[in-house]
């Protein structure tokens, strides 16, 4: 049909009644929604204008007064996305978070972080002074994996860990679900406060963090590993640490101001 054809709209129904002369047709027509404004809330280390510029060079097609189509918005989300990751918004790859354990790896007695997925740990509940024993892989890139060994199977809950946990923190009952954290948001951690006092949290997470150096080559990027909390705000352990910095296109050098964490978990109380 011509009318639909034109791509203006979102839904059209054709009825035909009975004139005094003949037939009468009406079309019943939902035009698709137009985008009158567009606003980018909470936007500071990215100008308005630069991000025009990508929309336009990369062809996102968002503009004003253009027709609303989810794919666009979607496409437009992962340029800012990438943006914001070249001016120090670098989005941690979280997956779920390894496992340490103390024990045999291969016939030789030593620590090792093993990476286990969410049906293993929703079958077992593992946390921290369980016994267990499996079978895993050593992992493919060990430069984007925090965790020594993957792909873990034949899990076995062998004992576990004796009493209930003691009240935090550290906190070292079973971890939640990936959402939860998600949800919950992260501030960054001072690695060394990490390794001294929060590593068998199930809080404190050391995580590969990618990076978009330039924004304008976002098929480039790198990685390297960071240290965050996703606990309780009023946690008296918790140490920020320096800001995060990310180098930059052409030398330059982008730095993750604190105002960053306090809105990812403005939503949380502080003893949330």
């Amino acid at each position: 049909m011509a009318l639909w054809n034109t791509g203006y709209l979102d839904d059209i129904r054709l009825e035909v009644q009975d004139g005094k002369t003949g037939k009468i047709v009406i079309f019943f027509v939902r035009e698709k929604k137009l985008i009158r404004a567009i606003t980018y809330k909470g936007l500071h280390s990215v100008e308005q204008s630069d991000i025009l510029e990508a929309f336009q060079k990369q062809k996102v097609g968002l503009t004003m007064d253009s027709q609303y189509d989810p794919v666009v918005i979607k496409r437009a989300e992962v340029v800012i996305q990438q943006m914001l990751a070249a001016h120090g918004r670098q989005q941690p790859a979280r997956r779920r978070a390894p496992r340490d354990l103390r024990g045999e790896a291969g016939g030789e007695a030593r620590e090792f972080a093993v990476r286990i997925g969410p049906a293993g740990q929703a079958k077992h509940a593992f946390r921290a002074g369980d016994r267990v024993s499996g079978a895993a892989h050593p992992v493919a890139d060990p430069e984007r994996e925090t965790a020594q060994l993957y792909k873990a199977s034949a899990l076995r809950l062998l004992a576990r860990a004796e009493g209930e946990p003691p009240p935090g923190p550290p906190w070292h009952g079973v971890p939640p679900a990936l959402e939860m954290y998600r949800a919950r948001g992260h501030r960054r951690l001072d690695a060394r406060t990490y390794e001294a006092k929060c590593r068998t949290c199930i809080w404190g997470c050391r995580m590969a963090v990618e990076m978009v150096i330039d924004q304008w080559k976002p098929e480039v990027r790198e990685h390297r590993f960071e240290t965050f909390c996703y606990g309780p705000k009023s946690c008296a352990l918790y140490r920020a640490g320096p800001t995060r910095k990310v180098p930059g296109r052409k030398g330059m050098s982008w730095e993750e101001e604190d105002w960053v964490d306090e809105e990812a978990t403005g939503h949380r109380g502080p003893d949330e």
